[in-house]
């Protein structure tokens, strides 16, 4: 498999599977709420964490840890291109012998494109949520600066007041 055809299918799984189901389906053993007995070593205490959201395993026990590619080469003693060929039979992932399908790589341009847009948007959002931040520390520092005046432009206005007030009244 040339680099760019091993980059696709490494991106089609990364993308593609989800690292709880890769593990129960490898394991037979079911993850609550990410965690496990570790299936790498004997353990009576669950050190195994699975994270989703970033496609990766860990092992506090035994320190193992990866993707789903690591995974199943570890657990089921594969080389990395029969680890390859097996995710993809077992999830069907389009992935034709050492090629991949048009609609496969169409689908990792377009996962490819999602996650920049998330994480452009992200960065976006972060610069909002700075610049509001910013007006905020502003805004406070002047409420903060003009409140003693306020007690002084208050009573002044009062003064004022009074003495139109009285003015009015000796003429």
């Amino acid at each position: 498999m040339t680099d760019e055809r091993l980059a696709y299918a490494k991106e089609e799984i990364h993308s593609r599977v989800q690292m709880s189901q890769l593990i129960e389906i490898l394991t037979g053993s079911k993850l609550s709420r990410g965690k496990m007995l570790c299936p790498l070593h004997n353990e009576k205490t669950a050190s195994f964490y699975v994270d989703d959201s970033k496609g990766v395993y860990y092992c506090q026990g035994c320190g193992a840890g990866g993707d789903a590619i690591d995974f199943t080469m570890r657990y089921s003693g594969m080389r990395f291109m029969d680890a390859i060929t097996h995710i993809n039979n077992q999830f069907s992932l389009g992935l034709v012998d050492s090629r991949i399908s048009v609609a496969s790589q169409n689908a990792i341009r377009l996962n490819k494109r999602k996650r920049e847009d998330d994480k452009r948007l992200e960065v976006e959002n972060k610069a909002i949520y700075d610049r509001l931040c910013l007006d905020y520390r502003i805004t406070r520092a002047i409420v903060s600066n003009l409140e003693p005046m306020t007690t002084v432009w208050g009573d002044t206005l009062t003064r004022i007041a009074w003495l139109e007030f009285a003015m009015d009244k000796v003429m």
